[in-house]
């Protein structure tokens, strides 16, 4: 074992011995502590955590890289379109904050429209967040293969390692100690950024490289379907299970005001999330675009942090020592939000359904022994989704090369349940409302899940991957069409 690979491993089981701690401390054995941290997180840790699902390691940081070094600084303006969802999703604060002590995205859903709305639902956000998590972990374990120089096949027990920890660090400290470690793991993944960043831009100082190319050629043989897809893209936002139960984790002592700082939290993350990491990651793979070509998308990450560190071996070690494990630990924080919610989809929406049901979903009505089997039931289930998900995604991902379209379908697909909430948020006054249209609610979320699944394997059956990029808008265009269909058929008949 070489001296790098020691001091990397070191300060890696260091942190992770740090994080663990802090999961301890907040380990409880109550199911609204567990699955929502009481309720009460507060605005500092909710904005935090809302940051920390868009600043993972490789659905944020490597992504925005990557459109830089890939597209030039138009990368940016794409990425922008992300941002608008966040704030978009802002505005429907007001309207979730009172469904959200009973129920989840997919419950209101159900309450509103009946059963099938619930179950379709709650399949779709699944696949949609299982298809992140795989895709997350892999990434940053064959960051990690890279980063410590050893052979490929190294990469099966790192993804074994880190996805069994992060699932168990979940499942002792829940929702509590995700938003705890939240602003740690931030306040790492910027620094690291940034370091990166500088060593870059000396790089091109000191040997007089000269900037060109503010954008490239495009991503795409039909640039105009890709770009259409990546501005629908950004209302996945407004479906984001993880943002409802971010929501719901703040949300003990509501009214007026604490609404509005809610509001105004969430915009203020949405700016930090447009400089960290997408301004500052785009603009660093614009500039290794211009020190070198033909870096491989799933080593470009590797390739900054490695070869761009400082002369001195012992300053090198250091930083290259902090940066991994700040990307590490960049990841958990992302991927625990994706499996707590998916986690609490399971437990509330489908597997306990009926149990919280009988409560009327008041968990503080559940007994102790209910509140052990519930919290048995979903801890089992995180280290099942953890590990056997993310083994799952990296076996795809060797198989064939299109996990990252893959991601893009699955959120594409998620956008079918936007015309359903839309209309449950704003127009549903009471549950007749709902009813009115339920079958239509159910085909419209079907449909749009559907077709993005049909046309996802017509790109692969035909062998062009640019098909998929219609998704997102052909989704919500389908979705939304079905909902204006039930609500004039509906109208007809009850003149």
């Amino acid at each position: 074992m070489t001296g790098l690979t020691a001091t990397i491993l070191l300060t890696t089981l260091v942190g992770l011995a740090i994080y663990i701690i802090i999961a301890q401390k907040q380990k409880n054995d109550k199911i609204e502590k567990f699955f929502l941290a009481g309720r009460n997180i507060g605005s500092n840790l909710f904005g935090h955590t809302t940051w920390a699902t868009s600043n993972g390691s490789a659905n944020g940081i490597w992504y925005a890289i990557w459109l830089g070094y890939t597209i030039g600084l138009a990368g940016i303006w794409l990425q922008a379109f992300w941002i608008i969802g966040i704030i978009l999703y802002s505005y429907l604060i007001p309207k979730i904050v009172p469904h959200s002590d009973k129920y989840t995205l997919h419950g209101f859903l159900g309450a509103n429209f009946g059963t099938g709305a619930r179950l379709i639902a709650s399949f779709v956000s699944l696949t949609g967040l299982f298809v992140c998590i795989g895709f997350e972990i892999s990434y940053v374990s064959g960051f990690y293969t890279q980063v410590l120089g050893v052979n490929k096949e190294a990469i099966v027990p790192i993804i074994f390692a880190f996805s069994l920890f992060i699932s168990v660090f979940c499942t002792i400290g829940g929702f509590s100690a995700n938003a705890k470690t939240d602003k740690i793991s931030n306040i790492l993944a910027t620094t690291s950024l940034l370091i990166l960043f500088v060593l870059l831009l000396s790089h091109v100082t000191t040997h007089h490289i000269q900037i060109k190319h503010l954008t490239y050629m495009p991503l795409m043989n039909n640039p105009t379907s890709f770009y259409w897809g990546v501005v629908f893209f950004g209302l996945y936002q407004l479906i984001d299970m993880t943002n409802w139960q971010t929501v719901s984790a703040n949300s003990l002592h509501v009214d007026d005001k604490s609404v509005k700082n809610m509001q105004r939290v969430i915009r203020k993350a949405a700016l930090e999330i447009s400089v960290f990491p997408i301004v500052l990651g785009t603009v660093s793979g614009f500039i290794l675009k211009n020190i070198v070509e033909n870096v491989s998308q799933n080593s470009i990450l590797s390739a900054i942090s490695v070869n761009y560190m400082p002369a001195s071996e012992v300053v090198s070690l250091v930083l290259l020592s902090f940066v991994s494990f700040s990307f590490f630990a960049a990841s958990l924080s992302a991927t625990d939000s994706w499996l707590l919610a998916s986690s609490q989809t399971l437990s509330w929406d489908l597997t306990d359904y009926r149990l919280f049901s009988k409560h009327a979903f008041n968990v503080k009505r559940l007994s102790d022994e209910e509140h052990q089997t519930v919290l048995r039931k979903a801890r089992m289930l995180l280290i099942l989704i953890g590990v056997a998900v993310t083994g799952f995604i990296y076996w795809v991902s060797v198989r064939w090369d299109q996990v990252f379209a893959l991601q893009f379908v699955m959120f594409g697909a998620g956008l079918s349940m936007i015309p359903a909430l839309l209309y449950g948020l704003f127009l549903c006054k009471n549950e007749s409302d709902g009813q009115r249209i339920k079958a239509f609610a159910f085909m419209s979320i079907t449909a749009g899940f559907l077709t993005a699944i049909g046309i996802f394997i017509w790109s692969i059956y035909i062998n062009d991957p640019n098909i998929v990029n219609c998704i997102p808008y052909v989704t919500l265009g389908i979705s939304s069409s079905i909902i204006i269909f039930g609500l004039l058929i509906n109208r007809m008949f009850n003149r």
